[in-house]
């Protein structure tokens, strides 16, 4: 990517200047085997850095949509003049509305602008990732292969122990569901060995 180009909007690049800091969400396209977040996760913080380089970025969330190899990489970017106490307040404010910037491609220029579309939906997905997801960041999703969380909200993946796949914990529910109906049911059904009257 050194001869990359990024093109930014005058309404971000004002933003920037203004606040020192942008939430950011980066369309990429991810084409390697493994859709385990140990993988994923540095491949996001690699394109994030050649795409940001010489300034302050945290990642946030990387969501892998189910069909295609398209990755959502949300992430906040800050100036180096921008306040340590700000950035803190800011990475961890997962449930206040933010203005997002969007950063696509075409070609070889990554175009970055105000989506104000997306605010509500990121907004969202921080909100419920945050109330899922009790470990490290980045949080994690993919789509086509759900975490398991287990009690303490710390994420479990295919090939973890721990791991139950969605099937099989659907099953599970169903399984589950049908035992409480059928006991529902013997209790509502009279008994045939007490006498009537």
């Amino acid at each position: 990517m050194s001869d990359m180009e990024v093109q930014v909007a005058a309404q971000t690049r004002a933003a920037l200047k203004a606040d020192l800091t942008l939430r950011c969400v980066l369309r990429g396209k991810y084409r390697h085997k493994s859709r385990r977040s140990a993988d994923v996760i540095p491949w996001a913080q690699s394109r994030v850095e050649r795409l940001s380089n010489a300034v302050l970025r945290e990642l946030n969330v990387i969501q892998m949509l189910r069909l295609r190899n398209v990755v959502y990489i949300f992430y906040d970017l800050f100036l180096d003049e921008c306040d340590k106490q700000v950035r803190t307040e800011i990475t961890e404010s997962f449930h206040t509305k933010r203005p997002i910037h969007a950063i696509t491609r075409k070609g070889k220029v990554y175009i970055m602008r105000r989506d104000e579309r997306a605010d509500k939906d990121v907004a969202q997905q921080y909100a419920q990732m945050s109330s899922i997801d009790k470990g490290p960041r980045p949080f994690f999703s993919d789509l086509a292969d759900p975490p398991f969380y287990n009690e303490h909200g710390r994420r479990i993946e295919r090939g973890e122990e721990g791991y139950v796949p969605l099937a099989e914990m659907l099953r599970e529910d169903d399984r589950r569901l049908q035992e409480e109906a059928d006991e529902k049911r013997r209790q509502d059904e009279p008994d045939g060995n007490m006498e009537q009257d």
